[in-house]
């Protein structure tokens, strides 16, 4: 049978060679010049010798199949056996009951009896229980691996729905905008990267890898280093280079071990700058080494083992609770005007930046995007001269009252029209002295 399902046959000349076109998952041989085979839908196809109805295949659903003398058999999916063919020594008289396998003698026949006993009292019978330990009459299995996912320690169902999370993923029930295969709402914004375990490093032989799938971070991120080596003297050492750049000096100098039973660890901190630099510089794909100093024997320690991980801190991932990451609600339109990676309605809302003017656009933003700031204090000046600081100085004074008494009476100006009524008048006037000195 090859790969693709098809069969071919060769030898003897019979009609038993020459098989039907199409896709079998399962055949078996007759030992009269007869071929039976299982489909991929489960049917089963004869071919060959039918002198006794060995090829006359019943209608149905089979799970295997197998062949003797001149007879066949078949398991359905319900494990009961069924045969055809010849009869002569009841070898086609099939008990009742259920079974889980089968094979075909000469002129016998043999299977392998099911245990219909049902521990769990789910109903299932343990040779169908997908758990057979565990109550689960649902028989729910996800990821489609055999297993139940009641019994299943590789099923995730991080929000608690019954549905494992690539079911929720697939069935459009979750979004998993960063397509890690975890529903986003589940995802709090702490994210880890490893490079595994790189192996043996000493003089000449680095230990080197990559950080796969690195996003840019909001903040400093966590780098632990773990290692394994010819470390015992304060001549031997490690460093570490992330994205080419070297991070902690001489590493494990003064109390390093040689070749110890668990890794020792070294922890580090990553700046944020430095950090998204690498994640564009590489595409997402950081470089790691680490490397030993001249008297680190990388074959001393049968051992050998080097590892980096990166912990990206827990951060707001959901600012607006809607079930949609930040991250994925601005790369759909979302407004980040700044590139904090928080949707500036939230930053505004959350007080992480001002919107002076509220128009639901950061103030840095407004000025970035041509909006006056003579002053360069990255706040539209519009603001200011909402608040009576005509100069710019950061306080209301003298100087701004006589800017005010000098617009006395202009309609619809400029500035000075502080209470909006389109005059520059007596309230006007009552707004300002209320805000002498520095400017709120």
């Amino acid at each position: 049978m090859r790969s693709d399902g098809s069969l071919e046959c060769w030898g003897l000349e019979s009609r038993s060679r020459d098989p039907p076109p199409g896709d079998f998952s399962a055949f078996a041989v007759g030992d009269e010049n007869f071929t039976i085979g299982l489909r991929p839908d489960s049917t089963i196809e004869c071919w060959g010798n039918n002198s006794f109805g060995q090829c006359n295949a019943p209608k149905g659903a089979f799970t295997s199949i197998g062949a003797g003398y001149y007879h066949s058999i078949g398991l359905r999916t319900d494990g009961s056996v069924e045969c055809w063919g010849w009869n002569i020594v009841g070898q086609c008289n099939a008990p009742a009951g259920i079974f889980t396998g089968i094979a075909g003698g000469g002129y016998h026949t043999v299977a392998i009896a099911a245990d219909i006993s049902d521990d769990d009292a789910d109903g299932i019978p343990g040779w169908l229980d997908n758990c057979p330990d565990a109550f689960n009459p649902e028989q729910g299995d996800c990821d489609a691996d055999g297993i139940g996912d009641t019994c299943d320690t590789a099923f995730e169902d991080c929000n608690s729905n019954g549905l494992c999370d690539v079911d929720d993923v697939l069935s459009g029930s979750s979004h998993d905008c960063n397509d890690n295969g975890v529903p986003d709402e589940c995802e709090d914004g702490t994210l880890s990267l490893t490079t595994g375990d790189m192996g043996a490093f000493g003089l000449n032989e680095p230990a080197d890898g990559i950080l796969a799938g690195a996003p840019p971070s909001l903040a400093d991120v966590a780098v632990k280093l773990r290692v394994i080596a010819d470390l015992g003297s304060v001549t031997e050492y490690a460093t570490l280079s992330i994205g080419g750049m070297q991070y902690g000096g001489l590493l494990l100098q003064t109390n390093g071990l040689d070749c110890p039973v668990d890794p020792q660890q070294v922890e580090l901190v990553v700046p944020r700058d430095d950090w998204n630099t690498f994640v564009d510089s590489y595409a997402g794909m950081i470089p790691v080494v680490v490397s030993g100093s001249t008297l680190v024997d990388p074959l001393q320690c049968l051992n050998g083992y080097a590892e980096v991980t990166v912990q990206y801190p827990p951060l707001a991932y959901d600012c607006d609770l809607n079930g949609v990451s930040d991250l994925c609600e601005i790369a759909d339109g979302s407004a980040d005007c700044d590139l904090d990676g928080v949707v500036d309605a939230c930053a505004i809302a959350d007080e992480l930046v001002t919107d002076c003017n509220d128009n639901g656009i950061p103030d840095s933003c407004d000025v970035a995007n041509g909006a006056w700031d003579d002053d360069g204090d990255l706040l539209p000046d519009e603001c200011e001269y909402a608040l009576g600081d005509f100069d710019l100085d950061g306080a209301i004074t003298f100087t701004d009252l006589l800017v005010l008494l000098g617009l006395w009476g202009a309609p619809d100006p400029v500035i000075g029209d502080l209470d909006g009524d389109g005059l520059v008048g007596f309230n006007d006037l009552l707004l300002l002295l209320s805000r002498w000195g520095p400017a709120p």
